[in-house]
């Protein structure tokens, strides 16, 4: 991609925001806040999380 190409999208990206009613860029902001999945569920996958529930069973049962 050339720089005239990158500064193109960029002012396109820029106008297209700008031109948004202040409503939906705060529904947008907002959306962006609320994390829709867990930390190390979104970076790690699924087995760390599983793996801290048995750890937590294994702990709850050894008691």
């Amino acid at each position: 991609m050339s720089t005239k190409d990158y500064i193109e999208f960029v002012t396109m990206q820029i106008v297209t925001y700008l031109d948004l009613p202040a409503e939906e860029k705060k529904q947008r902001r907002q959306k962006k806040r609320t994390p829709n999945t867990a930390y190390i569920h979104h970076w790690f996958g699924i087995l760390p999380f599983a793996f801290r529930i048995m750890l937590h069973k294994y702990k709850k049962q050894a008691r």
